[in-house]
């Protein structure tokens, strides 16, 4: 509705002078002798509301249009072209990273009901690469952007996650509590057609153990200002 506004409000004015100029003025002007006649509309029992108004959020829309795209509006594009301006496609290789002792997850895997939900939130933004590791917080982590465990590595969460020597030591024991629990090796991922329910709630909660333990020591030490933690294992 706002864009159909916009493209409306572009189409009542000049071509070299910026239209949401004219449309704002025309809105003052509006305003002002509307509040001047409110008096007069009260005792004349006539609506005190104002007549048709440009919304300002259609103008903002307009304005943005402008500014990507310099005089899209004064062609009267179609609907479809401004929707394509203000919303462009997105980019169909996003930049995810796949943990390899998680595998890739969906939405609804990262967050089952049997993944701990800190350790699901955690797990969503590794996937998405969004977590403070590295270079953003170079200027307030005591290794600057290095790993605690390897001073000579930048940082990174596929570092804290799989290539780390104390991420090896994590994961290696969760697959022997898995292996001791099950009598079998865990598979690359889940879900997967050869676990019985038991097993995969069983990965599931060992996943979220080793997820929240890496980044529970690597966070004591980044934002805690204490020594680098030892290893140990949190349930």
């Amino acid at each position: 509705m706002e864009i159909r506004l916009a493209k409306n409000i572009s189409q009542a004015y000049a071509l070299h002078t910026p239209f949401w100029i004219h449309v704002n003025n025309h809105i003052m002007q509006t305003r002002t002798t509307h509040h001047n006649n409110i008096i007069q509309s009260i005792t004349q029992r006539r609506s005190i509301r104002l007549s048709v108004e440009p919304l300002r959020s259609s103008l903002s829309a307009c304005r943005k249009i402008e500014d990507l795209v310099p005089n899209t509006m004064a062609t009267m594009p179609s609907l479809p072209t401004l929707r394509n301006i203000l919303r462009p496609q997105a980019d169909n290789t996003p930049n995810t990273i796949t943990i390899p002792n998680v595998g890739p997850a969906s939405w609804d895997e990262i967050f089952h009901k049997h993944r701990h939900r800190p350790a699901a939130d955690i797990l969503w933004l590794a996937i998405w690469n969004r977590l403070p590791i590295g270079q953003p917080i170079a200027t307030i982590s005591p290794d600057k952007s290095h790993c605690p465990w390897c001073p000579d590595t930048e940082h990174s969460t596929l570092h804290l996650f799989h290539q780390c020597h104390i991420a090896q030591s994590v994961w290696d024991t969760t697959h022997m509590i898995y292996t001791a629990g099950t009598q079998t090796q865990p598979p690359p991922n889940i879900p997967n057609p050869t676990l019985t329910p038991q097993q995969s709630r069983l990965l599931r909660s060992l996943q979220s153990t080793a997820i929240l333990t890496l980044w529970n020591a690597f966070t004591t030490r980044a934002f805690g200002q204490k020594p680098t933690p030892p290893l140990m294992m949190k349930s």
